[in-house]
């Protein structure tokens, strides 16, 4: 006998992204469970649809990252600069 065992998950989303991701479940006569269960399901049998998403998603993330990273590196690259400049005026 298989039990239906579940596991609990706990996300935050944006205000916004909640609403709207209720009203559309409610539209489709779904839970929102039953709606991330399904996500899930499509995940694990790499529905073509689903990891073009991820990937899109992911690419986001890692330019996000890289722009982050870019800033950081320019200004900490300048104040090396001019911290070591000969210029510089001593406080």
């Amino acid at each position: 006998m298989e039990l239906d065992r579940r596991k609990s998950v706990h996300i935050k989303l944006l205000s916004d992204t909640h609403a709207n991701f209720r009203i559309m479940s409610f539209k489709l006569k779904l839970s929102m469970q039953e709606m991330f269960e399904e996500f899930a399901q499509q995940v694990i049998a790499e529905d073509p649809k689903v990891m073009k998403i991820l990937q899109e998603c992911s690419d986001r993330k890692k330019e996000k990252l890289v722009k982050k990273l870019s800033k950081s590196d320019a200004s900490t690259i300048l104040d090396i600069i001019d911290s070591e400049s000969p210029f510089a005026q001593d406080l």
